[in-house]
């Protein structure tokens, strides 16, 4: 079976899809979003950290909003941010986070190619939003693969260079995250793949300073 090209735009048809993204399309008409938060599980499960009490703790003050999907890939977040998600919102920063559930399936380029054109549509739609380009986080092997963190080293650092030349701010938090043996620390992503509540606190300490600088 031939996968999806990584600049293509997929809907997702499952439950859990359709309700957060009709969930998302009526909290922007509700509320007025500050700091927008979009990417996958990674980025979803701040609110079960726990029951919203530690994003309302780093966050809450910047009027947020968390855009995350469980299992979303770069080509599902592009559907859903060609399909309302931003329109009508002038958060003052973005942040990203994407493209660990690609990785089994799609080389260093390919990814970085996705992240990019997913960038090109957040600034086409949200010209005067700041967007915080995050880093892929480390994971552990798996059956596809036995050393995502040295591909994901490789596609941060090209996401990097493309930071510098579209005006992002660009943050690496992944070397938190690994010991030695070049895995993961499981106190902090207990499945060597999500965060959990130390995992998130690293984070919010490491991107807090950055949006003070722009509210």
């Amino acid at each position: 079976m031939t996968k999806p090209d990584i600049n293509d735009s997929i809907q997702r048809f499952d439950e859990h899809h359709i309700e957060r993204h009709e969930y998302f399309l009526n909290f922007k008409q509700q509320n007025k979003i500050g700091l927008l938060f979009i990417g996958d599980s990674i980025t979803r499960r701040w609110l079960e950290q726990p029951q919203n009490l530690l994003w309302d703790s780093y966050f809450s003050k910047y009027n947020p909003a968390n855009f995350g999907v469980g299992m979303d890939m770069i080509q599902n977040l592009k559907w859903r941010l060609l399909n309302g998600e931003l329109e009508d919102i002038q958060p003052k920063i973005v942040v990203l986070l994407i493209g660990t559930n690609n990785l089994p399936n799609y080389n260093i380029d390919e990814v970085y190619q996705g992240v990019e054109g997913l960038v090109d549509v957040i600034q086409q739609k949200l010209p005067h939003s700041k967007i915080i380009l995050m880093g892929l986080l480390p994971r552990d092997p798996d059956d596809a693969c036995n050393d995502y963190i040295s591909i994901v080293t490789e596609i941060n650092a090209e996401l990097f260079k493309m930071a510098k030349t579209r005006n992002l701010i660009f943050l690496d938090i992944g070397k938190e995250y690994i010991i030695e043996n070049n895995r993961v620390d499981r106190s902090l992503m207990d499945d060597g793949l999500h965060l959990i509540e130390p995992g998130y606190k690293i984070w919010g300490d490491r991107i807090s300073p950055i949006i003070k600088e722009y509210f």
